[in-house]
């Protein structure tokens, strides 16, 4: 009777502790079913109609948009407040990426109003081994320009110390570990002489309409990655998860008859 209570209790803990992980496991497999349908979405949403561009010229239309709308904008860079953002890694280069201030053309009903429309927009990765990065940022010819690229709202991150790197807060250009609104918008407020409306997306630069031998001096490599982790590898990751599911049911249903030959 002792023996038989004794198998009993240990049949109750090897079923609980059976059913409590074959949950988790089937869950985990369904979440990594919804991450894929959610990367494959995504996917379509960057990727589909890549060569449209909607032409902006209103900045409260430009906040409307969500993210990875494509846009054409028209106005001129503020290259005197640029920001860099440095020790970034692409094709195992070591490089920053630059972010510049674009001042939006105003629209016949806005020229009394002497507030800027700022858009920020990524230009890209530049090597560290390249020219002397100062040179690429500053120095070049003020003119309007016709910009194509998509929105985006740039993340949040959790940092240790000042996202600011710079000791001089008025003397451009800026480093700063990552791109955040509150941050530009306070230095704005600082710095510049105008009233500003500073877009809360940034413009991940595409392309420019300027001669080559100009537009390599503003734009640079794209290095944006949307998709970390592909559909079909969130596919695959669901997959192991139910077999382990499997290999786990099969392995207590063979317990259980050993148990019960005992």
């Amino acid at each position: 009777m002792a023996k038989t209570n004794f198998y009993n209790k240990k049949l109750a803990y090897l079923t609980a502790f059976t059913l409590f992980f074959l949950v988790v496991f089937v869950k985990l497999g369904f979440w990594q079913i919804t991450r894929a349908d959610e990367k494959e979405a995504l996917y379509k949403d960057i990727y589909s109609n890549k060569q449209i561009y909607q032409n902006i010229q209103d900045i409260n239309q430009l906040k409307s948009l969500k993210n990875y709308n494509k846009v054409k904008l028209s106005g001129h860079f503020d290259f005197d407040h640029s920001f860099v953002i440095p020790d970034q890694i692409y094709n195992h280069k070591l490089g920053s990426n630059i972010i510049t201030p674009f001042i939006l053309n105003k629209k016949n009903n806005e020229l009394k109003n002497n507030s800027l429309n700022i858009v920020l927009i990524n230009r890209g990765f530049i090597d560290n081994n390249k020219n002397n990065n100062q040179n690429l940022i500053e120095h070049i010819t003020e003119q309007q320009y016709i910009v194509k690229g998509m929105l985006l709202a740039p993340k949040s991150k959790f940092i240790l110390g000042n996202n600011l790197l710079s000791n001089e807060k008025d003397i451009y250009p800026l480093k700063i570990q990552y791109i955040d609104i509150n941050l530009i918008n306070n230095l704005f407020t600082t710095n510049l002489h105008n009233k500003f409306n500073l877009n809360n997306q940034i413009l991940l630069l595409d392309d420019i309409e300027l001669q080559d031998n100009i537009k390599e001096q503003i734009l640079f490599e794209k290095n944006w990655n949307f998709i970390n982790t592909t559909p079909e590898k969130h596919i695959g990751y669901a997959i192991q998860w139910f077999i382990m599911a499997f290999v786990l049911a099969v392995m207590y249903i063979y317990a259980v008859i050993k148990f019960k030959k005992n």
